[in-house]
């Protein structure tokens, strides 16, 4: 990997693995894509975590009430459980649920059993930016410059197309304050999920 020749945050120098690929919407319905999933789990939490290994990635999703999609359910595993995250991710999403990963590892010893907070968060490996409104995620390539994403990830299309930036840390931050300062706003650290 190769280490991007500018950065937000020289303390935390940021990771260019590999230049966004040209944004193209998808034509066909979204189906779960195991070799995707696995592939943005490995990114988010694979490799060097800075021996932070005994964090949990958590994987929640939707339950549908009244017509309503609430995000209300989740599941932790270990940075060892990649496999078994995308298994449950597969099977709640082909249930009919929408899935999310959350950006950030959650400490050891967080309650498996519910939706994690804030006080569970223990390190962040990215920088990652939401192209939720209209019309950004098609222009995204036109904002970044010099820094071009690590990763890119399209989370919707409905009722227009939504995307994430990710931007892979040489070392995970710890600090919720810099956390958010490098993401610059306040409470992203749960309050901004990943779609898989």
């Amino acid at each position: 990997m190769q280490t991007a020749s500018h950065t937000a945050d020289t303390a935390y120098p940021i990771i260019a693995a590999q230049s966004a690929p040209d944004y193209t919407p998808a034509t066909d319905a979204l189906t779960p894509n195991t070799d995707d999933m696995r592939a943005h789990l490995d990114f988010l939490f694979g490799g060097e975590l800075d021996g932070h290994h005994g964090g949990l990635i958590e994987i929640a999703w939707t339950v549908s009430l009244n017509g309503k999609h609430k995000l209300s359910k989740a599941e932790l595993f270990g940075t060892d459980q990649i496999d078994a995250a995308v298994e449950k991710a597969v099977l709640v999403n082909t249930a009919g649920s929408n899935v999310f990963v959350g950006a950030a590892l959650r400490k050891p010893g967080t309650f498996p059993g519910a939706r994690a907070s804030d006080n569970n968060v223990l390190c962040a490996t990215c920088a990652w930016v939401d192209c939720d409104d209209p019309g950004v995620a098609t222009r995204a390539k036109l904002k970044w410059g010099d820094v071009a994403p690590s990763m890119f990830t399209i989370t919707g299309m409905y009722p227009h197309s939504h995307a994430q930036m990710w931007w892979r840390l040489k070392v995970p931050l710890l600090d919720h304050q810099r956390i958010e300062a490098l993401l610059g706003r306040p409470h992203v650290v749960t309050d901004h999920r990943d779609q898989i």
